[in-house]
């Protein structure tokens, strides 16, 4: 092998050990709880496994607390122009993944806002005010949610 050759791998090896290195530091980290993520927590809390699981994965949610926010505000507003043309044309290859990723992040919030209402209520409603329609809206859901919740947990007491 020519020293050019071997100059151009091992700078090609160098180059991808660089991006390897830049998509490992700028992936989004999760908040995590006892070695799971808060999407796996409110995969659980959500599901049909038995009320104990289901009650743990909830307090789970809780001790993440008010680290969720991000992740949950990120996923209220996953909505794009990409998933209503994705929408509008079915056939293209991958696009009904996408938009069942997009519906469940928006499902994912949902469920971990409904989780912290208490926590969540004052943050939301500053977000009510936000320049950004898309955080205007994913706050209107929220506080939509939140007020199901609300209701639901006063009835509870109520009963």
């Amino acid at each position: 092998m020519t020293r050019r050759r071997k100059v151009l791998l091992l700078g090609l090896c160098g180059l991808i050990a660089v991006v390897g290195v830049c998509l490992l530091c700028l992936r989004d980290k999760e908040p995590s709880y006892n070695g799971r993520t808060l999407s796996e927590w409110l995969d659980i809390a959500e599901s049909y496994k038995p009320p104990a699981q289901r009650a743990q994965a909830r307090h789970a949610v809780r001790v993440i607390g008010t680290n969720a926010f991000p992740q949950l505000l990120k996923w209220a507003t996953t909505h794009s122009i990409v998933e209503d043309v994705l929408r509008k044309y079915p056939t293209i290859p991958g696009a009904r993944k996408i938009v069942n990723s997009a519906e469940r992040s928006r499902e994912r919030a949902d469920v971990g806002f409904g989780i912290l209402w208490k926590e969540a209520l004052p943050t939301v409603q500053m977000l009510l005010t936000n320049s950004d329609p898309e955080l205007r809206n994913a706050a209107t859901n929220a506080i939509h949610v939140i007020r199901v919740m609300q209701e639901a947990d006063e009835h509870a007491i109520a009963h």
